[in-house]
């Protein structure tokens, strides 16, 4: 095993250079940093929305539904996820829709979305 000797002073310089770094940040940002609490809020968004994607695919997947249907699901899901994340529609879109695109294509093959 190879283990990294840092000495003291190499660590009071990676100290200094991150507390620089930090104050650089939190003065351009204005010291907008979240809270705990806001955090925890918005793990708990991203779960849910999580939840929300997945138990949707399986419904897409397992029920018998027609081509609109399953496009008005994921209409629905983007909706709420919109309504989690305002400003969001380009990140739903990039990360989310192409797995419902996916999941739809092996159910009716190619087709065209609105």
């Amino acid at each position: 095993m190879i283990f990294f000797n840092v000495s003291f002073k190499e660590e009071a310089v990676q100290r200094s250079f991150t507390m620089r770094w930090s104050f650089a940040i939190r003065r351009v940002l204005g010291d907008q940093r979240m809270g705990e609490k806001e955090i925890k809020e918005e793990n708990k968004r991203i779960r849910f929305l999580r939840f929300l994607v997945d138990l949707s695919l399986q419904e897409i997947q397992q029920e018998d539904l027609s081509l609109e249907e399953m496009l008005r699901i994921v209409e629905d899901v983007k909706r709420a996820a919109c309504t989690l994340f305002p400003g969001k529609e380009e990140t739903f879109e990039l990360i989310y829709r192409p797995r419902f695109d996916r999941v739809i294509k092996e159910r009716f093959g190619p087709f065209v979305r609105e």
